[in-house]
């Protein structure tokens, strides 16, 4: 989950677009707004054009850090699968050559 703005926490695979926008004559005339993949827009308005976009930057940071989290933990899942099979086979491997010295089956060429 990402903040923003210290208001909303939204899932980081939920945004579809971070905009950004100006109103003249307004007390808080910079506006940083998220849109939401289902349609929903929230947004916070700044006195100044830096404090918008530092949270914007904010923003950026911790839905890419919310990414990379994800792909590293499908590739943790992914390693420990792979290490799994590796040791069956080489358990499988040993229960074969056990058993072809304790059964007396010969290839026939």
């Amino acid at each position: 989950m990402i903040e923003f703005d210290e208001y909303y926490a939204i899932a980081a695979d939920e945004v579809a677009m971070i905009g950004t926008s100006e109103t003249a004559g307004a007390t808080h005339p910079y506006t940083l707004s998220v849109t939401l993949k289902n349609g929903k827009t929230v947004s916070v308005n700044f006195e100044n054009k830096q404090a918008r976009d530092i949270e914007r930057r904010k923003l950026l940071t911790q839905i890419s850090r919310e990414q990379r989290q994800d792909y590293e933990r499908i590739y943790n899942k992914l390693y420990l699968v792979e290490d799994a099979v590796r040791r069956i086979d080489k358990r499988q491997l040993r229960i074969w050559r056990i058993l072809s010295k304790l059964l007396p089956v010969k290839e026939e060429s």
